[in-house]
């Protein structure tokens, strides 16, 4: 038997020899979510509900039947750790569940079903910033998707994402506070907070292009 989970590269033609079986456990409610990099996306989009899908190997990429499918609902607070546990937790039950009667269930697996937008294309850098001039449920969204986050050579680990909205006469962008733990930066209609260990460059850093710039993926920068 052929098991994958999170393998980025094309298996060939396994079909005809001594495998009678070739699975993938892919972290997305297959066909929607198809593509190599699913759990930011799911968070990013504001899913309501996601899942796992163990599924038949194919030429195509997650493209294969359905052996074995659980979904779970979304409460809208994830994080991407969070997020990963669970899909942990659901993929090691249904891989066992298929150890247990893998003929019966390859046996009963079903076609999928592709319609356009199904299938996620891997998000560029770009694409992965988080841009502090957006509305505070597109910054919120990014924040609680990245695990760790880079600009300019800084390496920052994101956690603990609050974020509310509030008048205010700051640009976008603005450090508003900065601690050794945490970061608070205003956005267009809010305040997001979170905490941030950088990993590399110094907490004393001030880069005035960074302050004028509301693009940013750290917060490596004095309190204004």
């Amino acid at each position: 038997m052929i098991l994958s989970a999170g393998y980025s590269y094309k298996i060939p033609p396994w079909q005809g020899g001594s495998i009678q079986y070739a699975i993938n456990i892919h972290p997305s409610l297959l066909p929607e979510g198809a593509g190599p990099m699913p759990l930011p996306l799911v968070i990013i989009k504001g899913l309501k509900r996601t899942g796992v899908t163990l599924h038949e190997l194919s030429p195509d990429w997650d493209a294969g039947n359905i052996i074995l499918q659980e979904s779970f609902a979304l409460y809208g607070r994830e994080n991407i750790d969070e997020l990963l546990c669970r899909s942990q937790d659901i993929a090691v039950r249904l891989l066992k569940k298929f150890l247990e009667a893998p003929e019966l269930h390859w046996s009963n697996s079903s076609p999928q079903i592709h319609k356009e937008g199904h299938y996620w294309q891997k998000p560029t850098p770009d694409e992965l910033d988080v841009d502090f001039s957006k509305d505070i449920q597109t910054v919120d969204r990014h924040l609680r998707a990245l695990r760790i986050v880079k600009s300019n050579g800084d390496v920052e680990v994101i956690s603990g994402v609050a974020s509310w909205k509030q008048d205010h006469q700051l640009k976008p962008g603005t450090v508003i506070f900065r601690t050794k733990k945490t970061c608070t930066i205003a956005v267009e209609d809010g305040v997001v907070l979170f905490h941030a260990r950088i990993k590399q460059a110094s907490l004393n850093r001030v880069d005035s292009q960074e302050i004028n710039n509301p693009k940013l993926s750290t917060c490596s920068d004095k309190p204004v």
